[in-house]
Parts: structure tokens; C-alpha cells; sequence
């Protein structure tokens, strides 16, 4: 460092406390030799450089802070907006599963109504649906087919 600097004394200097910030004391004196004029120099010249370290490393903990700051916001919008497309997935699913249900119970008794017709159709032609008859007998067909094998071969 340059002679110069205004914040170290000379050699031909003599700094007192009442010279410095802080606390005043009277009648101390420091004298600073050459080399330990020296040796505050390279002293400052650490502390400058430590402080501008220093400057640096919070500037680039400021910039990753917003970085992150930016990353979360980023990351919870496409939260919320993979939330809404769940939700409406999950609502449109839920009404095709409304509808193919309401179309599985038509069916079912479109189907039945059918069957009831055709059995109607057979009762009413003298001839019997053949589901019908063990419906409506289940045990009695086997009771009979005990006591009277020959009918159960017409």
C-alpha cells in the first residue's frame, strides 16, 4: 500500500487514542516503527480484501435467495396449476363414470323389461321360458324328478 493512506500514520507519526474513534484515553501514546507500518499495511490490505470477500459473498447470497425465492413461486404455480388440471380430470371422470353408470342401469332393465316380454310372450303361446320354470319351481323340479322319472325325459 501506498504512503498515503490516510488510516495509517507514518513512520515519523505518532497515533494517540485521542486520534481514533471510540473510547478516549489520555496520554497513551503508540509509536509505529517502519516495519510495523509495514506490517499494518499488509494487515489493511487483508481487510480490504476481506471485505470486499465479504461484499461479494452476500451479493451472492442475496442473488441465490432470489433465485430460490423465484423457484418456489415458479414450483407453486405449477402446483396450483397441475392441481386444477387433476381436479378437473378428476370431476370430468367422475361424470363419464356418472353416465356409463345411468347407461349400465338402462341397459339392465331394458334388458329385464325384454326378458319379462319374452317370458309373458312364451306363457301366453302355451310354452314356458325355460329360466322361468326353475325360477319359479327350483326345488320342486327335483322333488318331482325323484318321484316321477319319466316325466322329467318329455
Amino acid at each position: 500500500m501506498a504512503d498515503s493512506d490516510p488510516a495509517l500514520p507514518s513512520s515519523d507519526q505518532v497515533l494517540t487514542i485521542e486520534e481514533r474513534d471510540g473510547p478516549k484515553l489520555i496520554g497513551l501514546e503508540i509509536k509505529i516503527s517502519p516495519d510495523e507500518k509495514e506490517d499494518l499495511q499488509e494487515i489493511g490490505a487483508k481487510f480490504a480484501e476481506l471485505n470486499e470477500s465479504q461484499s461479494e459473498l452476500l451479493s451472492r447470497l442475496q442473488k441465490l435467495r432470489e433465485d430460490m425465492k423465484n423457484w418456489s413461486i415458479t414450483l407453486d404455480k405449477q402446483v396450483a396449476t397441475y392441481k386444477d388440471e387433476l381436479k378437473t380430470m378428476k370431476e370430468s371422470l367422475n361424470s363419464e363414470l356418472d353416465q356409463l353408470r345411468s347407461g349400465f342401469k338402462e341397459l339392465r332393465t331394458t334388458l329385464q323389461k325384454q326378458q319379462e316380454d319374452v317370458s309373458d310372450s312364451l306363457r301366453n303361446l302355451g310354452m314356458e321360458d325355460p329360466s322361468e320354470h326353475s325360477k319359479r319351481t327350483g326345488t320342486q323340479d327335483a322333488n318331482e324328478a325323484q318321484s316321477s322319472p319319466t316325466e322329467n325325459s318329455k
